[in-house]
């Protein structure tokens, strides 16, 4: 069975991910490996993310890696 991409898929990777952001690419790739975006931080991945045309919900931003099953 096929995981489902992670959000940081879904922004096309760490790297491109940080530039729609406007962070640096150890930022994101720290957010990943804790397997959770900062609270403070998400208002502004959802509106980045749709402004780029990339539909996520909130739900995608608490839970960037899945929920666990």
């Amino acid at each position: 069975m096929d995981t489902p991409p992670t959000l940081f898929d879904r922004l096309g990777g760490i790297r491109k991910a940080a530039d729609l952001l406007g962070k640096p690419p150890s930022t994101v790739q720290s957010w990943k490996n804790a397997g959770r975006i900062p609270a403070s931080e998400q208002p502004h991945v959802l509106f980045a993310a749709r402004e780029a045309g990339i539909e996520i919900t909130e739900r995608d931003v608490l839970f960037p890696l899945g929920e666990a099953a």
